[in-house]
This record gives structure tokens, C-alpha cells and sequence, in this order.
């Protein structure tokens, strides 16, 4: 500020101190000496030829020469200017005052009271409009006028107060005599005030008449830089540019460059925000080279906006890894950035791009920090969620859920419920997961995906109520799967946790709802399977069902029974051991029933089924014995005992055979009961336990038919058997005793014939009676 001051009160010196002599002069110099004049005109123009410390001297000389001069004055006035010139400027005001003071009507003072008035302005005391106001009170004719004019516009100009600058400025105008430099330093004036009050198109006219003068080129600079400013005001920014450029080229000044060079790229910055379509790809390198030269100064302009308006710039070229140095930086460095959402959100976006999740997260969670609003931390801490669950990370999960709102307040807490639920379930924290998935409106994306989930929560929470209420929620939605699925998987529910008067339920609603079950054999069996499982929990007293009854237990007998059957008829025929398993079932249903009738009609169905021979037969006998026995149907019975017999020699014949030749002896039909045992007999069956049985038992119908040999026969087979039984004793006193008849009735017969022999007319002889043979 110094050299300005000097330099701005050089001018002024120069322009007042060689103009012709005054009066004071002249009547001063009929009382001086023409010595003193000669030395006065000497240190003059030591002053002219700017040897100021000479003339410094000369005058000092003179003063101290000519104490009593009238030209003292004179050259008190060029002391004070040398001064000025110097800087000594208290010095020179001083001077001033000792002329204004002692030598008021010396020509100088008028200078005097000038020069004070210009100084103490140029060193900020405003107390110099006094001097200037007692200058024009003293000289009303003063050839300083016009600069005093210009001095007051000045300082009214530089206090912004256009309305009192404009006047004095055009008084200087209309001024005569003034200087070029001062007519155009006026002019300067006059054109900024009128672009200060709105003038605009006048401002700009006076600006580009100025711009073709011989004004400084700081003056240039300055008006160029405006233009360009007032151009970009007006968002015409293309003109800005070439205003900002030529200040730059034609006019550049310390004050401007680097300004000039940021808004240039501001300019194309904005440029592009106004029409990114037709925004070249060369204005916006150029801008992002004008940027980064500008953040290379020491003193960069706007480093922050200079990094934010080249960041985005960069990320329109693609140049992602560069833009995000830029905002991390700002993000890092300023907290207004910090919590922009639109560079947080490009940012994430970049690391999210290259996979890096995690850095992406640490952005999210910067931005969280600087976040009070309710919607953008919910909004952050979803993105900070997502990121985590890629991650697969449930205790970045956890912790963040754990600051979210989890109400329908917040729009996503479904989602984030969902993160949280899964992490939970895979932690097995069962009861954590449950009351996540919870929050999960059905409705919801998120609710289809934990469905498998949430009903295992359900299982491993032992929640079957709660399980059921869900399944019943979700069964007419489509997007969890038909509603033949939601029964079945009802269904599974309630027998994976032993349920089963509730399952029985569901399945009833499933053979009538969905098409095709009432047909299927295998779901009707896993009906009458279930039903029996019912019925049996009946029987434990501290089962559930007897607090929570559905139905009787007769309704679940009932309905077992019926669903076996239909299951067999529905039954493919080549399963026949799916077919004999269901037909032994129902066999021991009806049995339980007292139905024998009907069991002697599944067991003829068995036995078509059946393709082992023995087991027909056992199955046959198994009837026969029915019949027998419970049915008193002994027609049937022995027909059935007849299909047995001569098949095999098994125990299941033998006792077949056995039991027929019974039931003939029982309704006296010996020949028949003999003709079923000697085919019994005659089966490889002599070391079995039915060998001697047999043989005994011929012996005693061969011995009622009174066929003793054979009765003889039979009855030595069982005493001749190695093998212990129970009639070898009886079966040896028999034949013995059919033996010892035999020989008793041989010998009667031969006596008899020998009678005959020897008369031809015998006595008659009274008749023995018959050996008695235990039955």
C-alpha cells in the first residue's frame, strides 16, 4: 500500500509544482535578493530533474542560509514534496501546515492546503475533505477544483456511495484544462459507478471505450475480469470464458490470473451442468486441467469447489478412480462434503462397481455420522446392510440392524429384518429369528424367502399354534406356492411334531380340496396311518389330544378303517405286498369288530393275492377254521379244508387233513375220514410229530369198520415209530388185543368146520362175545 500511496501523490506533485509562478512568487521576488532567487530557481530544478536528495539539501541550505527570505515558502513547499516522494509523509504534512499556518497568503499555500487535503486522503484520514472544503472557501477560483472534485468522487467511491461519487466525477468531466490520464481515470470511475447502480448497458459501453485507451493495464485486467464475472452472472457462460481468457492473454495482472483461470473452468463446469449432452469432451479436459492447475498453487481458489466440480467432471469422462480421489478428499477434509449424499452415494457406487464392499460400507458409514435426518440414515443403513450380507459378515449385520428403525415406519425395516432373521437362523438362534421374520409383512419380497425359514423356526421353537397361524396366512398367496403346497406342508408340520389329530384335519381338507387325492392311495394311507396314530394317542393320558380334543375317538377308528379300504382299491394290482399288507390290517380291524364275515372275505381276497402255496394254505386254514368254528358254516369249512388237503406236507397240511377227517368222523362218515387220513399218511411225513397221530387214528376207524388187519397195521406203524410219541403204548395194547381176538376167532371158526366135519347135523353152540378195544 506504501509504493501505491507514493506513487498516486508523485503524480500529484508533478502535476502541480512546474506549472507558471504565482503572484506570491512574483511579489516575493521584489523583496528577495537575486541570490535567493537563484537558488530558489537552482533547487527547482534539482526537483525537476528528480535529484530530490540534492535538492533536499539545497533547499535545507537556503533555509538555513536566508532565515528571514520571503521565498521561505517556496522552498518549505518543495521540502514537503521530496518528502512525500520519500515517504516521509508526516513530515510533509507538517511542512504543509507550517506553510497553510505562517504563510497564508503565500502562493504556495494554496498547494499547501491541496496537497494536505490529497495526503491525508491517500493515507485514509478522511479529514482531508476539510482541507479540500477550506481550499475553495480561501480560493473560490483554485485551479485544484477538478481534482478536488476527483479526490472527493474518489473517496465517495471508494465508501460505495455512488449517488455522492457520480457528481464530482462529472463536474471533473466538464471540467477544462484537466489531464488525459485524470479525464480517463474519471471515466474509469464513472463506468464502474454506473455498473454498481444498474446501468449496465452505459457501464459496458464506457468499459469498452476505456478498454481502447491508455489506461494501466491493471485497470484492463480489472474491467475484462468484470465483464467476464458479469457474463457469467448471466449464465452466458461461453462469453465469460472469452472475456476471462483474454483478460488472461492481452491484460494479466496477479490480481486476476488465477481467478480468471478457475472461473474459466467454473464456466465450463457449469457449461456442462446446463447441457451435459452437448457438452464437448475437449472443455471438459480443458476444465479439469484449469482445475488441477488451480489446486497446484499455493494458495489455490476454492480448492474445495475446485475438487468438487473436477471430480464430477472426471466422472463424466469416465475417469472414476480419479473422481473418487477427489471425494474422498472432500469427504475426508470438509464435513458439508462429508455429508453429501450424491458424492457418498457416487462413491459407494464406484467401490460397490469394483466389488469392494467393504469399502464401500466405510463410506456409507462416514456419511452416517454427519446424518440426522430420519430417511437418509435409514437410507444409509440399509446400503451399509446390503453391503454386509454380501459380505456374508451378520456381525456388521447385527450392528446396524441394531440402530435401524425396525417399525412399518421405516420403509425398508422389512428388508432389514430379513438380513437380521437369516443371520439369526444361521446362528440358531431360533427364537431372534423368529421374531424377525415376523416383522415381515406378507405382502413384502422379502416374506417368500424366509418361508422355509420361518416354519423351521416354528419346528425348533416347538410353536405349532404359531406355525399354523402362519400356514393359514399365507395359504391363498400365490407367490408361497398353491394351496395344494401350504396343506401339504401343513400336514408335514403337524406330523414332524406328532400332531396328528391336527393333521388329520389338514388331510381331510386335502382329499377334498385338491383333485386327485381321494384317488391316491398313498395319501390315503398315510390318512388311515395317521388316524391309527390317533387313536393310539387316546390311550396315553397325558397326551395333548385329551386338552385339546378335536373329534372322539371312534370318529378317528372309523375313519382308519375306511381310508385302508379305499387305499386298497385304489391300489395298483401289481403292489400286491402293499395290497397283503393293507388286507392284514383290515383283517384285524374286523376281527376287532366281530365282524368274521367280513375277514373271511378279506381273507379269500389274501389268497388270491398270495403266490406261495403254503401261505394259500395257511390262509385257507386260517378260513376253514372260521367257518368252523365262529361262522358254524361247516359246508364251507370243509371245502376249504379240501382245497388244503393232498397239497403238501407241511404242519399247516397235516392239520388241515387232520381236521377234515375229523369233521367226517364227527358226522360218521368213516370212509371218508379214512380216505382223507391214508392220503395223509401216505405223504413222506414218517419222521415228523404227525406221523404216529395219523397211523393211530386209521387204527381206530380200520378197528370200528372191524377191518382189523389194518387196524393191526396202523397200529404197529405207531408202535414201530422211533420217534416218542404219545399212543405207542396204547397203539401195542391195541393191536395186541386185536390180535389176541383175531387168533381167538381163528380157532372157534376151525372148531366149528371141524364139527361140521364130523356131523352132519352140529349141536348148536351158544356165540362168544367180541374183544372190547378201547376207543
Amino acid at each position: 500500500m506504501m509504493r501505491s500511496t507514493v506513487l498516486a501523490i508523485f503524480s500529484l506533485v508533478c502535476f502541480t509544482f512546474f506549472c507558471p509562478v504565482s503572484y506570491s512568487v512574483v511579489y516575493a521576488q521584489q523583496n528577495a535578493s537575486p541570490a535567493e532567487i537563484e537558488d530558489l530557481k537552482f533547487i527547482r530544478n534539482l526537483f525537476n530533474d528528480r535529484i530530490y536528495n540534492f535538492a533536499a539539501q539545497e533547499a535545507q541550505a537556503f533555509l538555513d542560509n536566508y532565515p528571514e527570505s520571503q521565498l521561505m515558502p517556496d522552498v518549505l513547499f518543495v521540502q514537503a514534496q521530496i518528502d512525500v516522494i520519500n515517504g516521509e509523509f508526516n513530515r510533509a504534512l507538517k511542512l504543509y501546515s507550517q506553510i497553510i499556518n505562517d504563510f497564508p497568503k503565500a502562493g504556495v499555500a494554496e498547494d499547501a492546503l491541496y496537497f494536505t487535503g490529497a495526503l491525508k486522503l491517500q493515507l485514509n484520514d478522511k479529514q482531508g475533505l476539510v482541507f479540500f472544503d477550506r481550499l475553495l472557501l480561501l480560493f473560490p477560483d483554485s485551479k485544484y477544483q477538478p481534482k478536488i472534485s476527483f479526490h472527493k468522487g474518489e473517496q465517495a467511491f471508494q465508501e460505495e456511495d455512488w449517488s455522492r461519487a457520480e457528481p464530482h466525477f462529472k463536474l471533473v468531466l466538464r471540467s477544462e484544462g484537466i489531464s488525459d490520464e485524470m479525464r480517463l481515470k474519471t471515466q474509469h470511475y464513472l463506468a464502474w459507478i454506473y455498473y454498481f447502480n444498474g446501468n449496465l448497458l452505459l457501464a459496458k459501453s464506457m468499459f469498452f471505450e476505456l478498454l481502447e485507451a491508455d489506461i494501466p493495464k491493471p485497470d484492463k485486467a480489472k474491467i475484462a475480469y468484470q465483464l467476464g464475472v458479469d457474463f457469467q452472472k448471466k449464465e452466458r457462460y461461453t462469453k465469460a470464458i472469452s472475456w476471462y481468457e483474454k483478460q488472461m492473454k492481452e491484460w494479466p495482472d496477479p490480481e486476476f490470473q488465477d481467478q480468471s483461470r478457475f472461473w474459466i473452468a467454473e464456466c465450463y463446469y457449469l457449461l456442462h451442468v446446463k447441457n451435459p449432452e452437448k457438452s464437448p469432451v475437449a472443455d471438459k479436459r480443458k476444465a479439469i486441467r484449469l482445475f488441477t492447475q488451480n489446486l497446484n498453487l499455493e494458495k489455490p481458489i476454492s480448492p474445495d469447489i475446485s475438487r468438487y466440480h473436477r471430480g464430477w467432471l472426471s466422472q463424466e469422462l469416465g475417469m472414476k478412480a480419479e473422481a473418487e480421489e477427489d471425494f474422498a478428499w472432500l469427504q475426508t477434509h470438509n464435513p458439508t462434503y462429508a455429508a453429501d449424499l450424491e458424492l457418498t452415494a457416487t462413491r459407494a457406487d464406484f467401490h460397490e462397481k469394483k466389488e469392494d464392499l467393504a469399502t464401500a460400507n466405510q463410506v456409507y458409514i462416514q456419511a452416517l455420522e454427519y446424518q440426522k435426518e430420519y430417511e437418509i440414515r435409514n437410507m444409509l443403513l440399509i446400503s451399509i446392510i446390503r453391503n454386509a450380507y454380501t459380505l456374508k459378515d451378520c456381525g456388521e449385520i447385527l450392528k446396524w440392524a441394531g440402530e435401524s428403525d425396525l417399525s412399518p415406519k421405516n420403509k425398508d425395516y422389512a428388508e432389514i429384518s430379513y438380513y437380521s432373521g437369516q443371520c439369526r437362523f444361521e446362528k440358531k438362534e431360533w427364537r431372534a429369528a423368529g421374531e424377525n421374520f415376523a416383522r415381515i409383512p406378507l405382502e413384502s419380497p422379502y416374506a417368500r424367502p424366509v418361508f422355509n425359514s420361518y416354519l423351521t423356526v416354528f419346528r425348533k421353537t416347538t410353536d405349532l399354534p404359531g406355525g399354523m397361524t402362519y400356514l393359514t396366512s399365507v395359504e391363498k398367496r400365490p407367490k408361497f406356492g398353491s394351496q395344494e403346497k401350504i396343506l401339504l406342508l401343513k400336514l408335514d408340520f403337524c406330523l414332524d411334531l406328532k400332531q396328528w389329530a391336527q393333521a388329520i384335519e389338514v388331510m381331510l381338507r386335502i382329499e377334498d380340496e385338491i383333485p386327485g387325492k381321494k384317488k391316491d392311495p398313498w395319501f390315503l394311507l398315510n390318512i388311515a396311518k395317521t388316524a391309527d396314530s390317533t387313536s393310539t394317542a387316546f390311550a396315553n393320558k397325558k397326551d395333548p389330544i385329551h386338552q385339546y380334543p378335536l373329534r372322539k375317538k371312534e370318529f378317528y377308528t372309523d375313519l382308519s378303517l375306511k381310508h385302508y379300504q379305499t387305499a386298497y382299491k385304489y391300489l395298483p394290482p401289481e403292489d400286491k405286498e402293499t395290497r397283503l399288507s393293507i388286507l392284514d390290517i383290515l383283517i384285524n380291524r374286523y376281527r376287532q369288530r366281530n365282524d368274521l364275515k367280513k375277514v373271511v372275505l378279506l381273507y379269500r381276497e389274501a389268497i388270491v393275492l398270495v403266490e406261495d402255496r403254503q401261505k394259500q394254505d395257511e390262509l385257507r386254514f386260517l378260513v376253514a377254521n372260521l367257518l368252523l368254528k365262529e361262522l358254524k358254516q361247516k359246508t364251507d369249512a370243509l371245502k376249504e379244508l379240501h382245497k388244503i388237503h393232498k397239497r403238501g406236507n407241511s404242519e399247516i397240511h397235516y392239520r388241515a387233513s387232520s381236521l377234515l377227517a375229523e369233521l367226517y368222523i364227527e358226522d360218521a362218515k368213516y370212509i371218508q375220514a379214512i380216505k382223507i387220513l391214508e392220503d395223509l399218511a401216505a405223504q413222506p411225513i414218517k419222521n415228523t410229530d404227525w406221523f404216529a397221530g395219523t397211523h393211530f387214528r386209521l387204527g381206530e376207524l380200520y378197528q370200528t369198520k372191524e377191518r382189523w388187519e389194518k387196524a393191526v397195521s396202523h397200529y404197529e406203524q405207531v408202535a414201530k415209530s422211533k420217534r416218542k410219541n404219545q399212543y405207542k403204548q396204547d397203539a401195542n395194547n391195541r393191536a395186541a388185543t386185536i390180535r389176541k381176538y383175531l387168533e381167538q376167532q381163528k380157532r372157534l371158526k376151525e372148531e366149528e368146520l371141524k364139527k361140521k366135519a364130523q356131523s352132519a347135523n352140529p349141536p348148536e353152540t351158544k356165540a362168544k362175545p367180541q374183544p372190547t378195544v378201547q376207543q
